[in-house]
């Protein structure tokens, strides 16, 4: 019911343990989990079940619903940037992403700075439309 696929030096075994491990303990239907570094894939591994219905068993590449993690992600890679050095925090989006202007719903808030989105300060007027 479990897929794993290893490369690199390290090992995970501890890892397949903990998650096999809530899988069987019914703490989660099933669970994916990926390592890497900048340069290769360290660790995929997968448990459980993606669908206890029919007992579809979870896979590497299962897709999931993720909601509102989107956001958790989205602002870590835009971190990942400003440390970088590639990515100004308090930079009008206007200027970021020039075709915002060109939206006639967006085109107040081009002077918006990312800051502002992350803190949902600012919020799309295009709903109102």
């Amino acid at each position: 019911m479990n897929q794993i696929v290893r490369s690199g030096p390290m090992q995970f075994d501890y890892l397949d343990e903990l998650l096999q491990h809530a899988t069987q303990a019914r703490e989660v239907a099933g669970v994916v989990a990926v390592a890497t570094s900048d340069r290769e894939t360290l660790y995929e591994g997968a448990f459980g079940l993606r669908d206890i219905t029919n007992t579809a068993p979870m896979k590497v590449d299962t897709v999931f619903w993720i909601a509102s993690m989107t956001k958790a992600i989205t602002a870590t890679a835009a971190m990942q940037l400003v440390e970088t050095g590639k990515l100004d925090l308090d930079e009008p989006v206007g200027r970021l992403l020039p075709g915002w202007l060109h939206r006639r719903c967006w085109r107040a808030s081009a002077r918006i700075a990312p800051q502002s989105f992350a803190t949902q300060a600012a919020r799309s007027r295009c709903a109102t439309y």
